[in-house]
């Protein structure tokens, strides 16, 4: 049985080496006739009278054209036609790129997304929508949780560079954020008047659960003495801005929208800047920088048709803190994109910081500060809630956003590790 296996190996050898040399041969006389050709062609060329004459470079090219290519010229002419797509393809801009083939590791981190981080990077922009709203949380910081922060910094730098990419990427962070807005302005702020300090905790232990998280990405680096004065700053900030932001409200009267001016509305456009950056710097918070300055209960009061229609002027102000907006988010993650690139665990030490002085302040600013001021004056946190109730619904509350983040920090943590692993299997 072996010896006919082996004599049928052998014969399909033989028939497999003749059939290569036949081709060869096939080859070399269609080559050998090529060339006779050309001979006889350049040969009447040559005798042909000198008004007749023809180049015989290009007697050469038009014969060459006329005949039957072989294999190998056939092969040679599909590569360069290859080439020439590929360049092509190459330079066309990044918009108008439709295939699943990506050229650098920016294009694979906006890649499509599959359901899973969809629906992760729209529970990302949600609680970016309630950062907005509610006082001290900081959208950054929830992103650095789920592991987008580096993702949606580099979707908002690289806008128009990679157009149709980021905003296919952010799409879903853009509908979550505008669904936490709106959550936040009719169900959190409503349940801030009547449980300020219990929705405070449930948020403070969100952002207390997060901090591992934050903390893992300066683990084991040197503490260099840039390094320690940078961590100190970025706690001391935002502790500086909300309790001016505390001295500032308790101080000011009236509304500030009532009668703006034309410079005012250059400040919008500035301050607009400035609540981008709360949302790309982990720590930072926009309503206690709105605070601050003393537009943040005013901007929330002129959300009704009745105030737009007494006062049609707000509408610019809108316009021009959108626009502020816009223009910090792209410039602000430029920046931050490239301090990543050069020195990310010196930039994140900062940013450490500031998410300890973040945490610090979700539990002094005016909102909250004004729920203190009524349980020293009455007891109550509102008309029908006592200053116990408040307070134990808080402890379990803070409970409760302690785990949820905590359970997300392990969650993603686990997920990375199991990419990690399957990523080092598949390169072995």
């Amino acid at each position: 049985m072996s010896d006919r296996s082996f004599s049928a190996g052998q014969e399909a050898l033989q028939r497999q080496r003749r059939r290569r040399i036949q081709k060869a041969a096939n080859r070399a006389s269609h080559e050998a006739q090529i060339a006779a050709m050309l001979d006889e062609s350049l040969a009447d060329i040559t005798s042909l009278a000198p008004e007749e004459e023809t180049q015989p470079d290009e007697a050469r090219t038009a014969l060459e054209t006329a005949l039957p290519p072989c294999e190998e010229s056939v092969s040679k002419e599909e590569a360069a036609q290859t080439s020439q797509t590929e360049e092509k393809t190459r330079k066309r801009r990044s918009w108008d790129i439709d295939d699943d083939d990506f050229e650098t590791p920016e294009d694979k981190a906006l890649a499509k997304h599959s359901t899973g981080s969809w629906l992760l990077t729209a529970l990302n922009g949600f609680f970016i929508g309630l950062a907005v709203i509610v006082p001290g949380i900081s959208g950054a910081t929830i992103s650095i949780i789920f592991k987008l922060y580096d993702r949606i910094i580099l979707a908002l730098s690289s806008i128009f560079k990679r157009f149709k990419r980021a905003v296919l990427w952010l799409l879903p962070l853009i509908i979550g954020a505008i669904v936490g807005v709106i959550l936040g302005f009719f169900g959190v702020k409503y349940a801030l008047d009547y449980i300020p300090f219990a929705i405070v905790c449930l948020f403070g232990g969100l952002m207390i659960g997060a901090f591992p998280s934050v903390h893992a990405e300066i683990k084991g680096a040197k503490k260099s003495p840039l390094r320690i004065i940078l961590l100190c700053l970025g706690i001391i900030i935002p502790i500086v801005i909300s309790v001016l932001s505390t001295n500032i409200i308790e101080s000011g009267t009236g509304d500030p929208l009532a009668q703006i001016s034309w410079w005012e509305y250059i400040c919008m456009f500035l301050a607009g800047i400035v609540v981008a950056a709360t949302q790309i710097i982990p720590g930072l918070s926009a309503s206690s920088f709105l605070m601050m300055i003393g537009y943040f209960t005013a901007l929330i009061d002129s959300i009704s048709l009745t105030y737009w229609k007494s006062n049609p002027a707000v509408l610019l102000v809108y316009v021009c803190l959108a626009l502020g907006f816009l223009v910090g988010l792209f410039v602000i993650s430029k920046i931050m994109n490239a301090l990543f690139r050069k020195a990310r665990q010196t930039t994140f030490f900062p940013i450490v910081g500031l998410s300890i002085g973040s945490i610090i302040c979700m539990f002094y600013n005016p909102e909250i500060f004004a729920t203190y001021t009524a349980w020293a004056e009455t007891g109550m946190s509102s008309a029908s809630v006592s200053m116990g109730l408040d307070l134990g619904l808080g402890a379990a509350l803070l409970v409760v956003g302690l785990a949820i983040s905590l359970a997300l920090v392990i969650f993603e943590s686990r997920r990375a590790k199991r990419a990690q692993s399957l990523k080092e299997t598949s390169a072995r």
